[in-house]
């Protein structure tokens, strides 16, 4: 899974030992970043900035379906090309199995 936000940063201290890597992948959570009410303009009504907050969420989830949609594009023509290697090592098996077949039945018939 991608997280698209990146967790919050801690402050750092000298006192402080490391993270280890098992410890620094552990916390993956999605941490949504807004701008605080004071920070936002006055003029702004609450409507236009929850719309605001609409709109990155729109562009993050298109963001999102279109990184999907590559990848299962990619995921099904590898399928594809799967399906036809497979094809063409069964009609390989086949023949050698035939092949096999009909040399046993002449050694057998002579």
């Amino acid at each position: 899974m991608i997280v698209r936000t990146p967790p919050p940063k801690r402050p750092r201290s000298e006192t402080m030992p490391p993270e280890s890597p098992s410890a620094a992948g552990s916390d993956r959570r999605m941490v949504i970043y807004e701008d605080s009410p004071l920070a936002a303009p006055l003029h702004e009504s609450p409507q236009q900035q929850h719309s605001d907050h609409l709109l990155c969420t729109y562009q993050c989830r298109q963001m999102v379906k279109s990184e999907f949609l590559d990848a299962l594009s990619s995921a099904e023509k590898q399928v594809c090309d799967y399906q036809s290697r497979f094809e063409t090592m069964n009609e390989n098996f086949s023949k050698v199995v035939q092949d096999y077949w009909n040399c046993d039945e002449f050694l057998l018939d002579h």
